[in-house]
């Protein structure tokens, strides 16, 4: 057998198929030498020390792998799939996650052609994070999202990446949101409402304030304090001279019923001298007619600043002023029969906007659920319900 250092032996790189790569190994019990492909090493390879990539010392405790280098832009560890069909993930799973598909956390970014019913939040180059917990009641499964250093916050952009894309800001003590709120649902507080003014309004507070609600205390104010509510076919009607000349029957709120025919002098003695206002608890009917000195007196209510959606309350609202510089949606809640409500609506914006006005297309005089709104201008939209449903409410929409 031909002597040779290991020195002499030729240089050759690795073969792309590990299975063409032969390795000639001892193993030093039996003392057998044998040959093995760099695949038998691979499929039985263990790595018992930390994976360290980048050359650099471990410093960090409790590492299994690590990446590093210095670099005076970024460092990236890259998931890529080609596949435009997946998805690229990094998942972290609990102990007792089993098969992988519960108790874990989830960070990736969907390919081009992504396309999945299950996970249909998340749509085609869609970037995410979400957790999945035990499916119990238990207190599994949350997502916290924070900041462990004080005085230090969370900050959230959209739209960009600089100062200006800055929509969020969280930090121990108060939430700042940058951006307009719009609630499709409830909000509920404990506490007050702040405004830019330090005034403060309590929804728990007796008596009710709501600012630029249908209630006013004027010098012809309704003293709502049973909820009275007068409502004459198209509204709220404010009887501020009381001046009702009842030829049949006026029905007072304590259900006495006064005939014209037997007390209709004691009415005219008692009622058309008073010049107080006549507050009801309950309905004011009129088989004849109202003669009211000074017409009918409506509440107004004035939203300030431009509205992107609206609930229009039938029990609540009478008359309606709103402005708006982008579409407007209006829906509608507390329905009643025979009740009118009108909206005053003034696009100020440079362009035409969209008034989507809650009704269906046949139940309105723009037969469309849309009127576009030119640009400074003002639109009147008139609602009546015939009944307490929505499909039975109609709206007259008016412009010069």
């Amino acid at each position: 057998m031909a002597t040779i250092k290991i020195t002499q032996l030729p240089t050759s790189s690795l073969s792309a198929n590990t299975s063409n790569t032969v390795f000639v190994v001892v193993d030093t019990n039996t003392g057998i030498t044998s040959k093995v492909t760099e695949t038998q090493i691979a499929d039985n390879l263990y790595a018992n020390n930390i994976l360290n990539v980048g050359g650099r010392p471990q410093l960090i405790p409790n590492v299994v792998a690590q990446f590093a280098s210095t670099d005076p832009l970024w460092l990236d560890v890259t998931n890529q799939n080609f596949h435009a069909n997946g998805s690229s993930d990094f998942v972290a799973v609990s102990n007792v996650s089993e098969t992988g598909f519960e108790n874990y956390i989830d960070m990736g970014i969907n390919n081009s052609n992504y396309h999945d019913e299950t996970y249909s939040s998340m749509k085609a180059t869609d970037g995410y994070l979400y957790t999945s917990g035990i499916n119990t009641n238990t207190y599994s499964g949350n997502l916290v999202i924070g900041t462990a250093t004080s005085n230090a916050k969370i900050i959230l952009i959209a739209g960009g990446t600089t100062s200006n894309n800055i929509v969020v800001k969280v930090d121990s003590n108060q939430i700042n949101i940058l951006r307009d709120v719009i609630v499709t649902g409830n909000v509920s507080t404990s506490g007050y409402f702040t405004f830019s003014d330090s005034t403060q309004q309590s929804t728990a507070a007796s008596p009710i304030d709501f600012s630029q609600a249908s209630f006013t205390k004027a010098n012809t104010a309704i003293n709502n304090a049973a909820s009275a509510s007068f409502y004459a076919n198209t509204g709220i009607v404010n009887a501020s001279v009381a001046g009702t000349n009842a030829n049949t029957a006026i029905n007072n709120a304590a259900s006495a019923s006064f005939y014209a025919n037997t007390a209709n002098s004691w009415i005219q003695s008692n009622y058309l001298a008073n010049t107080n206002n006549v507050i009801l608890a309950g309905n004011l009917n009129i088989n004849g007619y109202s003669k009211p000195t000074k017409g009918i007196v409506f509440t107004p209510k004035i939203m300030v600043g431009s509205q992107t959606a609206y609930t229009l309350d039938q029990s609540l609202d009478s008359i309606v002023k709103l402005l708006m510089s982008d579409t407007l949606t209006i829906t509608h809640s507390n329905f009643i029969t025979g009740k009118v409500t009108e909206l005053w609506v003034t696009n100020t914006s440079s362009s035409s906007q969209s008034f989507i006005h809650g009704c269906s297309e046949i139940n309105s005089t723009s037969n469309n659920t849309t009127f576009v709104i030119p640009s400074t201008s003002t639109i009147h939209a008139k609602y009546i319900s015939f009944d307490t449903t929505l499909a039975n409410t109609f709206v007259s929409i008016t412009h010069a």
